[in-house]
This record gives C-alpha cells, structure tokens and sequence, in this order.
C-alpha cells in the first residue's frame, strides 16, 4: 500500500514539474507573466500565451479535462484555444510562428493536427 502511495507522489510531482516548465517556458517566450496566463485576462498576448500552454500540455499527454482543470477553465475553453491557435499558425502569422519554434527550441512538440483526438 505504501509502495503505491509512493508511486502516486512520485507521479503527481512530475506532472507538477511538467505544468511548471511547460508554463515558465511559455511565458519567457511569450514575454508574459505566470500570474497573467492563469488570471481571467482576455488580453490578446495573453490568450496567446494560454493557448500555446494547452497546446504544449496535450502533446505531452495530458486530456483535454486535466488541461482545463489546470488552467482553471473548462475541457471545451482548451480545446477550442489550441484549435484557434493552430489555425493562426496555419495562416503563418510570423510572430506565433517564432514563438512556437522558440518553444520547439526548448524541447516540446507541436503535433500536426493533435486536438482531433479527442
């Protein structure tokens, strides 16, 4: 028993120290704050930055209702934000681009067309 409560720490704080990174990362790259990514600003750099950390949180694994728990909205608000998130890299706005590649740069992986696995 103890072996297993063990094993669920162990897991919980790695999936702690991957939110964390996954958050600092984005918001050195998007030259945002952490308390800003996770308040409600609809602020478009923000959004932005909130969108790229579903993004990065659901190619590392995580579902669409843990990212939304995580970030204190709904499965719903995730998804639809990597969806938009992708659809602006898909029109080659050159900014999100250099944001995203600096966050590729850092090791994390951006999946074509991942949020149809839902």
């Amino acid at each position: 028993m103890s072996q297993l409560v063990l094993k669920d720490v162990a897991e919980s704080n790695e999936i702690a120290v991957c939110i964390d990174k996954a958050l600092t990362d984005v918001c050195e790259v998007c030259n945002i704050h952490k308390d800003l990514v996770m308040s409600r600003s609809r602020s478009e750099d923000v959004v932005i930055a909130r969108f790229f950390l579903y993004t990065i949180l659901r190619n590392v694994g995580f579902t669409w209702t843990h990212i939304g728990q995580v970030t204190k909205r709904d499965h719903g608000a995730a998804y639809m934000g990597a969806k938009r998130l992708e659809g602006r890299l898909l029109c080659n706005e050159k900014v999100l681009i250099m944001m995203r590649d600096s966050l590729i740069a850092r090791g994390w992986h951006f999946g074509a067309r991942f949020f149809y696995d839902y």
